[in-house]
């Protein structure tokens, strides 16, 4: 069999080609004297550059991850149901970011989950709440047909808003409650 023909060894001998050193020893030597210059160079003024911005984002950002951390956890309670006995809640909050509610109707087989993304409003709701308040959590599904939801996170509590993000109100707004474990 013709090895031109299937092309068997012309990789190999491609490839050998590639691999041929055709350097010479005072080249390789100008473009390791260079790359450590420019590398040098570089660190020096990264050294020294650092801004009021870069600084106050590094430190948001330090802030942020305390702050998810804070968070996360799983949060669990009974919620008021029209035509159960309660809907039995448990939250999983990742400081990653994401979230999983679980929620089982009391006195039926019937249960649901449903997962998403996760964060912090710096808004708190475009000013309807302030720091004493606690921290407003935005929830976002990942399936288009569900809404999003809201949160308000205060020490080991987490009050669920309704669906335009203000506080429950009436004779049942003590259980949208849910303990953090």
């Amino acid at each position: 069999m013709d090895a031109r023909l299937h092309g068997a060894y012309a990789p190999k001998r491609t490839f050998a080609r590639i691999l041929r050193p055709r350097h010479t020893k005072a080249g390789a030597l100008f473009t390791a004297a260079a790359a450590s210059l420019l590398l040098l160079s570089g660190c020096q003024t990264a050294q020294f550059s650092e801004t009021k911005t870069q600084t106050s984002l590094r430190d948001a950002a330090y802030v942020s991850t305390l702050e998810t951390k804070a968070l996360s956890g799983v949060y669990e309670g009974v919620i008021p149901c029209a035509d159960c006995s309660g809907i039995r809640t448990a939250l999983y909050v990742r400081a990653i970011g994401s979230y999983t509610r679980v929620s089982h109707y009391m006195g039926t087989n019937g249960a649901f989950e449903e997962g998403g993304r996760w964060h912090v409003d710096d808004t708190r709701l475009d000013g309807r709440f302030n720091e004493a308040d606690g921290t407003v959590v935005v929830f976002e599904p990942l399936s288009a047909k569900d809404h999003k939801w809201y949160g308000l996170v205060s020490g080991k509590q987490m009050k669920l808003l309704d669906r335009e993000g203000n506080v429950v109100e009436g004779a049942l707004a003590d259980f949208y409650v849910l303990e953090k474990n």
